[in-house]
């Protein structure tokens, strides 16, 4: 029902417009808020809707069923997201700062979950147009200039920002070409 609701009628685009979209979404929330399974499917399916942008998200991440400290709800959220191409690879890098922002917050509170999420970063190479790569870079080194970032964290933007220097060259020549994101 969960995935009908948003993906029939992502934010409001259908008959009933943006009021009954949020009333649906207020009143599946009410009648299932104590069953936590259902709650991270709620979370991750309105994160993971097509057109879902840094501003809804921050709604999202408000509500009182989003917990910073609980990892699953973390997972299903942010990972939700940024699992959906056109939302997390906006071309103005707002998905990336969206994360990024995610990630400044959590690594304090638990650095496994922000170093995992972290991870997203990491196929900056093969991402096209420049400005998305640039915009991803921007924001590693963002989270890299904390002044207190876990060890975890840390590892895991260091290495992809590094410079490689390898002269060996892959069998398979399209796997270093970048792939355009609509």
């Amino acid at each position: 029902a969960m995935c009908c609701i948003i993906l029939h009628c992502p934010h409001g685009s259908t008959v009933g417009g943006l009021g009954a979209f949020h009333k649906c979404l207020g009143s599946f929330y009410q009648q299932w808020k104590d069953n936590p399974l259902v709650i991270l499917k709620w979370l991750g399916t309105q994160a993971a809707s097509p057109g879902m942008d840094s501003t809804g998200m921050s709604l999202l991440m408000k509500h009182e069923a989003y917990d910073l400290k609980n990892p699953n709800k973390v997972y299903a959220t942010v990972g939700g997201f940024a699992s959906v191409p056109v939302n997390f690879h906006k071309i103005d890098g707002s998905g990336y700062k969206l994360v990024a922002d995610v990630i400044k917050q959590l690594d304090p509170i638990n650095s496994q979950v922000a170093a995992r999420i972290a991870g997203l970063f990491t196929q900056w190479k093969q991402v096209a147009p420049i400005e998305r790569q640039t915009a991803m870079k921007a924001e590693m080194y963002s989270i890299l200039e904390m002044s207190v970032l876990s060890p975890d964290t840390y590892e895991i933007l260091s290495k992809s920002v590094a410079p490689t220097h390898t002269t060996q060259t892959s069998v398979f020549p399209h796997a270093t070409q970048a792939v355009a994101i609509p």
